[in-house]
């Protein structure tokens, strides 16, 4: 798309350059500690204004992204409305106009999250990760065996999690379309119900596609949140253990700069780590909308 490889340069380098801030913090706790330096607060103002800058990219990495997104969400809209325009009349009448422009819109907002957000984004996050391993290696071997750990667990975990999701929620998206279309067509039709004396007749009518729609909702979700949740236990188990072990350690040497190392380089690890797993399931959800937009006739 016109203007989007410029765009998606300059986000590589901001968004870089956010973590190299980011990371700044871990190196300077890192170089301390290696000195035997104690905390003071000139060091606490520091490591204040070093995590205020990263905080300020952050900042510059959205304006950026949103300034982009009016241009690039109207032309994609507009590139794939007038695709529609030339589907043929059975195609559009078979799947519903309502529920092509629905879909439309949809896969128009998913191209944008993945293009603008994790496809540049990733970049940035393996990088955190591999340099707050290196970090944690350097204090202590086994807290980087038990991070290390995690990403095959979390990385494959929803991996799995978002291949099941696809063909669960492509089932759900067929069921809903066909049921809010029978629950259109009764709706739909205002004089006939105006003319009836008593519209809780419909009521059975409509009760069986609403059903449907909502048990397939909740057959869903109870699987992705129940999957979910035993995936985000496992990592907080991961972090509470790394956490004590860089206490234990800290205290048995007397290194409070170890233990503050510690504690900004792993929630840097799990941060960058979900943002890496959760760029898998935008990638999910933009094959799907490209997948869509191949199937038109």
């Amino acid at each position: 798309m016109r203007g989007y490889t410029k765009f998606k340069l300059v986000m590589i380098l901001t968004v870089l350059l956010g973590s190299l801030l980011s990371l700044s913090a871990p190196f300077l706790l890192q170089v301390w500690s290696a000195q035997g330096l104690a905390v003071t607060p000139g060091r606490v103002a520091v490591l204040a204004a070093v995590m205020a800058g990263t905080v300020a990219v952050q900042i510059l990495v959205t304006c950026l992204r949103e300034r982009f997104a009016k241009a690039f969400n109207k032309r994609s809209f507009q590139q794939q409305l007038e695709r529609y325009y030339t589907l043929s009349y059975d195609y559009i009448n078979a799947q519903g106009p309502m529920n092509l422009l629905e879909r439309i819109i949809l896969a128009v907002n998913s191209r944008y999250q993945f293009l603008t957000g994790d496809a540049i984004q990733i970049y940035a996050n393996l990088l955190v990760m591999a340099v707050t391993l290196a970090l944690v290696w350097m204090q202590n071997p086994l807290m980087f065996a038990v991070l290390l750990a995690v990403i095959p667990i979390q990385y494959l975990g929803y991996r799995c999690l978002n291949r099941e999701l696809a063909r669960r929620s492509k089932k759900l998206q067929e069921v809903s379309s066909s049921a809010w279309r029978d629950v259109l067509s009764v709706t739909g039709q205002t004089d006939f119900i105006k003319q009836l004396g008593d519209p809780s007749c419909l009521q059975p009518v409509i009760d069986r596609p609403v059903e449907q729609v909502y048990a397939a909702q909740a057959r869903v979700n109870a699987f992705a949140q129940s999957t979910s949740a035993l995936l985000a236990g496992i990592s907080s188990v991961a972090r509470t253990l790394v956490m004590v072990l860089a206490v234990l350690q800290g205290l048995a040497a007397q290194d409070i700069m170890g233990i503050l190392l510690i504690s900004v380089l792993v929630p840097l690890f799990f941060s960058s780590l979900q943002s890496v797993v959760n760029a898998n399931l935008n990638r999910r959800d933009y094959d799907i909308s490209q997948k869509f937009f191949d199937s038109w006739k």
